[in-house]
């Protein structure tokens, strides 16, 4: 056999065996760029308080709230921990808050601390990875129309350098509009045009109620 054919056979068998090479090996990973190199987002840890609510009666609600008040969720500001910098001791805790602004309409009664908007504050919200949730407390949505029941805090995590509310009862103290002029907590039913009335029934009845021991649940 001639140089040449040898040549030609060996050529030959080279660029076959190359072909399959490319043809069975592994496909090369991709590159890793800096938009797929990412880490996974952190695992959100949900914190869940549960506990019996003390139910209160319509009279309660009205006797032991400040202010009453009609109006429409504005803004819902990002939430917060009550002690943000973790600080140990007697009667610290550490809660995550939320405030949702309120546009003020009708008081029906008190005078709340602002004729134009006020903050509810709600014991629960989400901070980086951590979602508090507490059925204690109701949900909040922009441009809902709300009646509320309110009080000043009095809590363990009150803040005196702050203004604004809490809800009377919990979440007993938030009435959600229905279809038509009524509002519900999910228990009781109220309508504004007649709360004015119903107020100064209930003001009359909470007069008689035997009174407490802890001021903090009985107020005049």
């Amino acid at each position: 056999m001639g140089k040449r054919m040898q040549l030609a056979i060996f050529a030959a068998m080279f660029a076959l065996g190359l072909t399959g090479y490319y043809l069975f090996m592994p496909a090369a990973a991709p590159a890793v760029t800096g938009e797929s190199a990412k880490t996974p987002e952190a695992e959100i840890k949900t914190v869940q308080i549960s506990g019996i609510i003390a139910e209160k009666s319509k009279t309660e609600l009205v006797g032991e709230s400040t202010v009453i008040l009609a109006g429409k969720v504005k803004d819902i500001l990002p939430s917060k921990w009550s002690n943000p910098n973790f600080e140990r001791g007697q009667n610290i805790s550490n809660v995550i808050q939320t405030d949702v602004i309120v546009k003020v309409g009708k008081v029906f009664k008190g005078k709340p601390y602002s004729t134009k908007e006020i903050a509810v504050r709600i014991d629960k919200g989400k901070v980086d990875n951590v979602e508090w949730k507490s059925e204690g407390f109701p949900d909040f949505s922009l441009n809902e129309d709300v009646v509320l029941f309110l009080r000043e805090d009095d809590s363990d995590n009150a803040r005196q350098d702050e203004r604004y509310y809490v809800l009377t009862g919990m979440k007993q103290g938030k009435f959600t509009k229905e279809v038509g002029e009524g509002f519900s907590n999910g228990k009781d039913k109220i309508t504004a045009a007649t709360l004015p009335l119903e107020i100064s029934e209930e003001l009359e009845k909470y007069k008689k109620l035997p009174r407490l021991a802890d001021p903090k649940i009985y107020k005049p």
